[in-house]
């Protein structure tokens, strides 16, 4: 038999591995982070200027449309509103695939650009 006091107990050392994430995840990422943020940022002006959440959209448009001098709460609301359509309009737009990437290092059309460069 074995004295209790020979038992040596070794613990084990557990390794964590950093998630392994590609360009096109980090940005797409980034596009729901800013999404997110701005929606965030909506529903704050909403509770501070009362207003319902389903009328923000109208009252920004009217807001960012209007020719009467603003006051701040019209400049926040178009703002807001504009950075939101900015948003939705580069991550609906722009949206870089690696088939695009693998297009543009193409060799073919490197020399379709060669071509076109010498004509």
């Amino acid at each position: 038999m074995v004295d209790p006091s020979q038992v040596l107990v070794n613990q084990a050392t557990v390794l964590v591995a950093d998630p392994v994430v590609t360009p096109f995840e980090k940005l797409r990422q980034k596009d729901e982070e800013v999404s997110r943020i701005l929606e965030e940022k909506q529903r704050l002006i909403s509770e501070i200027l009362h207003i319902n959440d389903g009328d923000f959209d109208t009252i920004a448009d009217v807001a960012a449309n209007a020719t009467y001098n603003k006051d701040a709460r019209d400049i926040l609301l178009a703002a807001l509103s504009q950075a939101k359509s900015l948003t939705s309009f580069v991550n609906s737009n722009l949206k870089i695939t690696e088939e695009d990437l693998v297009a543009r290092s193409s060799p073919v059309k490197e020399i379709h650009s060669a071509a076109r460069s010498v004509l």
